[in-house]
Parts: structure tokens; C-alpha cells; sequence
């Protein structure tokens, strides 16, 4: 049975899932500074629909990797630890 394009099996998001993602996070940047609109909300939902899928979402896991990775060279302990 093929996949549907919004959950392919080669790792790559749907265009219309990227389409509302991006759309929500420029919502909720507007948000931020818009009193009707929840910023924050709208931020984080948008986030969660483009998740690690996304070319910017493997740019945060990378970026967050390397960071712990100097922290524990350091011998600084990983934040929440």
C-alpha cells in the first residue's frame, strides 16, 4: 500500500503539513506582538507539525547535539540534569 505524501517513509514532510506549519509560525510571530493572536500557542503547534522532519528541525537537533556534546566535555552537566 503506498504512503500518503503528508507521512512518506523516506523521512520527508507533505508540502501542504510544511505549508501549515510555516504558516503558523508566522501567525504566531505576529501573535507576539498581536493581542488577539496566541503567540506562543502558534509557535509551538506550528513547530510540532514540521517537527524533525523538516530542513530547520534537523538544523535544532543538530545544533542542540553539539551544544550537550561541549557541555559534557566541559564537565558542565546537560541541562534538566
Amino acid at each position: 500500500m503506498p504512503s500518503s505524501p503528508a507521512s512518506s517513509r523516506d523521512g520527508h514532510i507533505g508540502p501542504v503539513r510544511l505549508v501549515t506549519g510555516w504558516l503558523l509560525i508566522g501567525l504566531g510571530i505576529l501573535g507576539l506582538f498581536l493581542p488577539f493572536l496566541q503567540g506562543i500557542a502558534l509557535i509551538v503547534a506550528g513547530a510540532a507539525l514540521l517537527g524533525r522532519d523538516s530542513p530547520p528541525g534537523k538544523l535544532v537537533r543538530n545544533w542542540r547535539a553539539a551544544y550537550l556534546k561541549r557541555r559534557r566535555r566541559a564537565g558542565r552537566p546537560s541541562p534538566g540534569q
